[in-house]
């Protein structure tokens, strides 16, 4: 079985379509990302139900931008 990585991904929705916002293997990356642009996209964009998902990649994060 080959190795997978965790992909977290800002996902919000907007006229009836599913957008993806940011994406990052770096949890802590999508969290303040979220965090501090939630509000704009809300308010300024109109997204609704913007959410932090997960996929399993094979691919493995770059180590030149992931230490």
């Amino acid at each position: 079985m080959k190795r997978t990585y965790t992909y977290y991904e800002i996902k919000a929705d907007l006229d009836g379509e599913t957008h993806l916002l940011f994406g990052s293997y770096d949890k802590e990356d999508v969290e303040y990302e979220k965090e501090a642009e939630a509000d704009n996209w809300r308010h300024e964009d109109g997204y609704r139900k913007i959410r932090i998902v997960t996929s399993q990649r094979e691919e493995a994060p770059n180590p030149k931008v992931y230490r």
